[in-house]
């Protein structure tokens, strides 16, 4: 296995620590990624519905970041950045670009989330592979799908980590 997978795979499990009810989810409950205690942090909010968790983040660079998951019986994160920008005429590169940039700030917050670099390594190694709006196999049962949501006068950045197609 690839030491760049085998690492996004404990990222993933890590953040999706067991909850009380771990007998009946197969990867115990979605648990915050981050949280106010951290340097780089001066905004959280992490609010839970049901299998579904929220997390709103504010960094000190002015980045905003919302973390959607859920973890029971599959893995999945969605990371939503807003670009405060109007990429509308930007080609798909420019995203790509874009999410190794983030997921590098994103490793810089602390020690714990050091190994986000991780993601951006396997966007930049699989560059040209990686098609906007499709999903990526990264390895068996870990999928990858970046995307985007463009305005008038901003956009969000989608990222998708999954364990089903």
């Amino acid at each position: 296995m690839n030491m760049n997978y085998f690492l996004l795979i404990l990222v993933l499990s890590t953040m999706l620590s067991c909850g009380t009810e771990s007998k009946k989810c197969r990867y115990g409950h979605a648990e915050p990624i981050f949280g106010s205690a951290y340097e780089k942090v001066i905004e959280h909010r992490f609010t839970k519905t049901g299998q579904l968790t929220f997390e709103n983040i504010v960094f000190e660079n002015k980045m905003e970041l919302e973390i959607q998951q859920s973890g029971c019986d599959s893995i999945r994160q969605v990371f939503q950045f807003r670009i405060p920008e109007d990429v509308n005429n930007e080609k798909p590169e420019y995203f790509k670009e874009m999410v190794i940039q983030f997921f590098g700030y994103l490793s810089l917050v602390s020690d714990k989330h050091f190994s986000l670099h991780h993601l951006g390594k396997v966007v930049s190694q699989h560059f040209n592979e990686i098609k906007l709006g499709k999903s990526f196999r990264m390895q068996e049962n870990y999928y990858l799908k970046i995307d985007r949501i463009a305005g008038k006068n901003d956009a969000i950045l989608i990222v998708e980590l999954s364990s089903s197609y």
